[in-house]
């Protein structure tokens, strides 16, 4: 039992450390504890990777995660529900009014829902140019900023590696690729986790756009 024990310990020690290594590749061996600096290098590196994948999702579901906020804000003024109310209130009161027994009443009713109408519909003019704003200007807006996030941190950690394998690991010929700019063999880069990440959001918003 002691030893079934032992030998599950070491397994999962060894699946600790493999991921560790992955993050800080470094060669600290199974059952010893690793640097400060060298667990504090996993730690940023894990932070990157997370945070880049993130970010690239929520770029590519950008236009599906701010359509609330877009219904939200995008609504009518509070003189076009007015409006709109008034309007629906006279149609009722036409509906228990007949035209030949009161006609003068019935006309006057209408003329008032005509101006009503022509009131909403020049307000509707007015208003389509910031709701058209709002309606784009919000997801593009989004795109923009977290796509100049995305940028600048390819830029400041270009040097850096998302992910360290052992050379024994390294796809010949798409490790080159996937290392640059970093030089590190068997090196996963920030550009090309970038563009993986990117890859795999806008792959899945467009499955859900589909469904």
């Amino acid at each position: 039992m002691t030893a079934d024990l032992t030998d599950d310990l070491q397994i999962v020690n060894f699946c600790f450390f493999c991921l560790f290594r992955g993050f800080s590749g470094t060669s600290c061996p199974p059952g010893l504890l690793c640097s400060a600096e060298e667990a504090q290098t996993g730690k940023e590196r894990m932070f990157l990777l997370i945070l880049i994948t993130c970010i690239s999702f929520i770029l590519a579901f950008a236009h599906i995660l701010t359509k609330p906020v877009v219904n939200c804000i995008n609504t009518d003024t509070r003189e076009e529900v007015q409006l709109k109310a008034t309007i629906a209130g006279h149609r009722r009161e036409l509906r228990g009014i007949s035209m030949k027994d009161d006609y003068t009443t019935y006309v006057k009713i209408e003329r008032k829902i005509v101006a009503a109408e022509k009131r909403l519909s020049d307000l509707a003019i007015l208003n389509s140019t910031s709701k058209l704003v709002i309606r784009y200007g919000i997801p593009y807006g989004t795109q923009a900023v977290l796509s100049l996030v995305l940028i600048g941190i390819s830029i400041y950690f270009r040097s850096t590696p998302v992910l360290v394998f052992d050379e024994k690991f390294d796809l010949v010929p798409f490790g080159a690729i996937m290392r640059i700019p970093t030089g590190v063999p068997g090196a996963i880069s920030v550009p090309f986790w970038i563009f993986v990440s990117s890859f795999m959001g806008r792959t899945l918003a467009g499955y859900a756009k589909a469904t």
